[in-house]
């Protein structure tokens, strides 16, 4: 957005707070309807945060744990 040369989103936070709450069942992210065209959309928006997700090597692989 920013790189883009935008100082805000198009349709920017409500503070509806519904990240508040389904951040303790669910990924974080913006989980306001009208930020969005549809529910499709939202849950692409929020689940883009694992797009570039990055493998890591569990502490067993690592010999950290027996």
């Amino acid at each position: 957005m920013f790189a883009e040369g935008r100082n805000k989103a198009e349709r920017p936070c409500t503070y509806c707070n519904r990240c508040l709450l389904e951040v303790l069942d669910n990924p974080l992210g913006c989980y306001e309807p009208q930020r969005f065209n549809s529910q499709q959309e939202m849950i692409a928006d929020i689940m883009s945060i694992f797009e570039n997700e990055r493998s890591y090597p569990k502490a067993a692989e690592l010999g950290v744990v027996s």
